[in-house]
């Protein structure tokens, strides 16, 4: 039996916070221990999740608050399951509409835990968070090149200049990896993936052992580069970056253990939908506009040049070219008059 639990979600999403203090509820009546993200401001045992110590972690948001809740807790061994609340949840296993349901089979632990591969950097100096998706070493400025060179297990495989280069976990694989052009893994997959970002030297993407160390040398950019983990932290980038397997993977808690459902519904309709979208010759703004915009939820264009860190201009027409196919649409913010929505058609 599950004895405490913690619960983390998006303070500024109405429906996480409702559905969190619904789960109290059900606890309270179950003779459950709640512990509540101090983040959240509810005053009922607030923790700081570097202080909490339970036997689950409930995540109520969406893919990014699943990753962040993971980042948050760094090497910690917790189960952590998400709830979707609103946002594209490819990572979370269940809605806010149904969770209720499965909170009696939770808390009798019946549910399964997948153990996920992350990523570290090797010797840095600051506190950096394990990838569960990928990191990303690029240009600080959108639209300028990146030169580097590929070490994996001190074999020298090639020098580049693109647009950066994704070190992925197969957790990442259905990320911004492929959009890039990677290949779909298996969360199971003993491997990671190297995927270069529009080289010009037309370099392909490359399946390789997790036990490879990846070494990124030579990295230079005009206006300097960066270390982006999961899309949600950066950092500067040295000259040399050195990627490996984290010890500790990420436990995933599902209410399924099978490899390819209840997720391969959305793997196929990626899939299926990438050629249909008609955006394989679009430029890589567009596809990443689109990405943020699967992996986010609605954002007004100031979010997302906030989001993507591109250019007024780019972002500007990434839109129009979405929209023209017709793969998004503009709805009324209330929130600015003057900054609409834009969703995806659905």
């Amino acid at each position: 039996m599950i004895k405490s639990v913690g619960l983390f979600g998006d303070e500024t999403n109405l429906l996480a916070t409702s559905a969190v203090e619904e789960t109290i509820n059900f606890m309270k009546r179950n003779k459950v221990e709640c512990f509540t993200d101090e983040k959240l401001g509810l005053d009922h045992n607030p923790v700081n999740v570097k202080d909490l110590e339970c036997d689950l972690v409930l995540c109520f948001g969406g893919d990014g608050e699943l990753l962040k809740t993971f980042h948050n807790l760094r090497k910690k061994q917790i189960p952590v399951m998400g709830i979707n609340c609103g946002q594209l949840g490819f990572m979370m296993d269940l809605d806010r509409a149904n969770f209720l349901n499965y909170l009696p089979l939770i808390i009798k632990e019946k549910f399964h835990i997948q153990k996920r591969n992350r990523l570290e950097i090797k010797g840095s100096r600051e506190k950096v968070p394990l990838a569960l998706n990928e990191i990303v070493i690029a240009p600080s400025k959108p639209a300028t090149v990146l030169r580097y060179g590929l070490n994996i297990d001190n074999e020298k495989l090639w020098r580049d200049n693109s647009d950066g280069i994704i070190i992925s976990t197969p957790s990442g694989s259905t990320g911004y990896a492929l959009s890039a052009g990677g290949p779909i893994c298996s969360y199971n997959s003993d491997v990671m993936l190297i995927v270069p970002l529009n080289s010009l030297s037309e370099t392909k993407p490359l399946v390789i052992p997790n036990k490879s160390k990846v070494e990124i040398f030579d990295i230079a950019s005009r206006y300097g580069t960066e270390i982006i983990i999961d899309g949600q932290v950066r950092m500067k980038a040295g000259q040399k970056v050195e990627i490996s397997a984290a010890g500790s993977p990420a436990l995933l808690a599902r209410m399924t253990n099978q490899t390819y459902s209840p997720i391969s519904s959305k793997i196929r309709e990626k899939i299926c939908n990438l050629p249909n979208r008609s955006i394989r010759e679009s430029a890589p703004p567009v596809k990443l506009i689109l990405k943020v915009l699967e992996s986010e939820g609605a954002l007004t264009e100031t979010e997302l040049i906030n989001k993507t860190n591109l250019p007024v201009s780019t972002v500007h027409r990434a839109v129009k070219e979405l929209m023209d196919k017709e793969l998004i649409n503009k709805k009324q913010y209330i929130g600015d008059s003057g900054q609409p929505l834009y969703v995806l058609n659905v």
